[in-house]
């Protein structure tokens, strides 16, 4: 995203000049300044510039230009300025100019006995308002399968990515060497020229989605091998892939890639964090999963009253739920379904002996979905019903 280049979003790479560098700068006989000016037509940045001991000046002439600065040579770091007045970037930082569109002419200007340096990038990027790091350009076949019981395929390998989502029953599938059990809830995805299989037990019969589709993706290990349990929000999705390709209407094939691409950037976002957190050293990572847990804590605090489920809580921090399971068990000992239950419980205790409300009312206020329901769960983890022990407190 392009941002605007005043001196808070840019005090990490330099600053603002009160005026343009047109006019001659100080020198002294050992150092001068060097100013020259670029046409620049190419809208591709294929390398950065660096001076490493000295600032340089730059100030747009004419046309629209892109400053494209970072600290790193790493891609998905660099940030991308609209470049409207002269400024002066640190020494050390890695910089390049692209024009918006067309051509623009630029002034530049560096200490003479300070070289500027060129490092060519991995790959190319075209800097733009928004710059998408996967593509899906095409999707192939979308079905909703449901197989006899004893279903076996043979295998195949294709160029094209595969994503299979089990809806009912279980499937098994092998990719290249390791056999995988899908549940219901679970996905994987196939890499292009991926050789894999996929059957069920002989007692059992399978439903699943099967969505084949080209992606450029350059994180593709993120996906590969690996099995996926979909929360709320993947299911919802998936859901509406099939809606729409039942409703075939107006656009209904361009809101399936959107939905597609929304549910692999969701997860892919899951990934990278669970990655980044377990890369932490012991210290900071207690001190990010303590923080995780107090937001899961704060959120089951203030929506006590709704029918909570994992995905919520999960998606209100957000984490992905599964990942979520398992620091909430690891830092609190109880499952997060198991501490809902519990605290709901504790909220009723509170209700009955503070409050003017009937059960009746209790049990609503909490999100039970029946006052006969509430009253069994009181029942089973305290030992009296609700009613005795509302009135055991009244006497």
């Amino acid at each position: 995203m392009i941002q605007n280049l005043n001196g808070v979003t840019f005090y990490k790479y330099g600053h603002i000049l009160t005026e343009s560098f047109t006019q001659p700068l100080e020198t002294s006989s050992q150092n001068k300044w060097i100013k020259k000016e670029y046409q620049i037509t190419s809208s591709k940045l294929l390398y950065m510039h660096q001076v490493k001991h000295s600032p340089v000046l730059l100030d747009i002439i004419q046309g629209i230009a892109l400053l494209c600065v970072n600290s790193t040579l790493q891609t998905d770091e660099i940030q991308v300025f609209l470049l409207d007045k002269p400024i002066s970037i640190n020494p050390g930082v890695f910089f390049n100019i692209v024009p918006l569109y067309g051509t623009c002419k630029i002034e530049i200007a560096h200490l003479s006995k300070k070289q500027l340096e060129k490092f060519p990038l991995p790959h190319e990027i075209i800097p733009s308002v928004i710059n998408p790091k996967l593509s899906i350009q095409k999707i192939h076949t979308l079905f909703y399968q449901e197989k006899e019981t004893g279903f076996r395929f043979r295998g195949e390998k294709h160029k094209f990515w595969e994503l299979t989502y089990v809806d009912k029953g279980i499937l098994k599938t092998k990719i290249e060497e390791n056999t995988y059990h899908l549940e219901q809830g679970d996905f994987i995805f196939y890499t292009p020229n991926q050789y894999h299989q996929q059957w069920s037990e002989n007692k059992t019969s399978v439903c699943f989605v099967t969505i084949t589709f080209d992606m450029d993706f350059e994180d593709s290990h993120l996906l590969s091998n690996r099995l996926f349990h979909g929360n709320t929000e993947i299911k919802n999705l998936l859901h509406q892939i099939l809606q729409e390709k039942n409703l075939n209407t107006y656009y209904s094939d361009d809101l399936i890639l959107c939905y597609v691409k929304e549910l692999i950037i969701k997860l892919v976002r899951d990934i990278r964090l669970e990655n980044t957190i377990d890369r932490l050293s012991t210290d900071m990572q207690a001190n990010v999963e303590n923080t995780i847990v107090s937001q899961a804590l704060e959120y089951i605090h203030n929506h006590i009253h709704l029918k909570l489920t994992v995905s919520d809580i999960a998606n209100s921090i957000p984490i992905s739920s599964s990942y979520l399971s398992t620091l909430f068990k690891k830092n609190t000992g109880s499952t997060l379904m198991e501490y809902v239950n519990q605290y709901r419980l504790e909220k009723s205790k509170e209700y009955l002996r503070t409050s003017p409300y009937t059960i009746t009312q209790i049990a609503d206020l909490l999100g039970y979905s029946s006052v006969h329901y509430f009253s069994k769960q009181f029942k089973d983890y305290y030992g009296v019903s609700p009613t005795v022990y509302a009135r055991s407190i009244q006497q």
